[in-house]
């Protein structure tokens, strides 16, 4: 159960990291 839980978290990290890794990139190629 707990390792499942680590797991989730673990996956809406990486989603968060690369969501915010796509947006710093747009905001820079618009400058």
């Amino acid at each position: 159960m707990a390792t499942l839980m680590n797991k989730t978290l673990y996956r809406l990290l990486i989603y968060e990291y690369i969501f915010v890794n796509k947006t710093l990139i747009r905001l820079s190629e618009q400058k």
